[in-house]
């Protein structure tokens, strides 16, 4: 799924630097990619606060690699707000 929604997010943002209006659509989409991942996060860790057994490495290693894919789309997602905000700006004056 973190696959899907980065490959989607990559196929939005291939026009940054010369379609206005994108750094919109990566402030909300990094927006929900950054409290998709504090969710998940929070998830993964609610039966351990709470005194029950701690998440074996399996989990864990899941949860990793399910991340990398969230935290790349929150990275390129700030990065095509960056630069097409600078663009939308220079391309009105």
């Amino acid at each position: 799924m973190a696959c899907v929604w980065l490959m989607a997010l990559m196929g939005c943002y291939i026009k940054r630097r010369e379609e206005k209006g994108i750094w919109m659509l990566a402030l909300l989409m990094g927006g929900s990619g950054a409290l998709f991942y504090v969710f998940f996060l929070a998830m993964s860790i609610r039966d351990w606060v709470q005194g029950h057994a701690a998440p074996g490495p399996l989990v864990t290693a899941d949860f990793a690699l399910a991340a990398i894919p969230l935290i790349i789309s929150i990275r390129a997602s700030w990065t095509a707000l960056i630069q097409n905000r600078e663009f939308s700006r220079n391309a009105s004056e």
